[in-house]
């Protein structure tokens, strides 16, 4: 019901994958459109699934085919205050973080799944930065545009996002 109420086109169980430690993967979810992966967990996912989330992020990885994201308990959304997705790419046994979140661009209202608390929309983060070019170069047109920063960026993290 989730996926359907955003919009997203999805597949229940697609596709089973073997993992390079000999066993056999059958993620919950698939996301075309953004080429996700999904696994639903009620709660924080073992160390044995972690090691199967790891496996198959490091083949997709191989076959450029994507993400793959843990799910766990609650979704808060929009504008979650505490992550409740473990990242496939970091997802390792023990201390594996739940640090990635549905979040929603608050200018071009795409929905994905990106780390809690840091700017996602590239293309909304670089008109961002546009505009703050054009007022530290004393060219900025559309002083507006300067006024709405805050409304659709976190400028701290923008500002260490651009300092990377």
């Amino acid at each position: 019901m989730f996926l359907d109420a955003l919009g997203f086109e999805w597949t229940y169980e697609t596709e089973g994958f073997p993992l390079e430690d000999g066993t056999w993967y059958l993620p919950d979810f698939y996301l075309p459109e953004r080429k996700y992966w999904l696994e639903i967990k009620g709660q924080e996912p073992d160390d044995e699934d972690l090691w199967k989330i790891f496996y198959f992020q490091a083949e997709l990885n191989r076959q450029n085919k994507g993400k793959i994201f843990v799910l766990c308990g609650d979704i808060p959304f929009p504008y979650p205050k505490q992550a409740n997705i473990i990242d496939g790419i970091v997802a390792m046994p023990r201390d594996a973080p739940l640090d990635c979140c549905w979040q929603q661009c608050r200018v071009c209202s795409l929905i994905a799944i990106e780390f809690l608390g840091e700017p996602f929309c590239r293309d909304c983060v670089h008109k961002a930065a546009s505009v703050l070019e054009s007022w530290i170069a004393g060219t900025l047109d559309m002083p507006e545009d300067f006024a709405a920063l805050p409304n659709y960026i976190n400028l701290e993290a923008f500002l260490k996002w651009v300092a990377m």
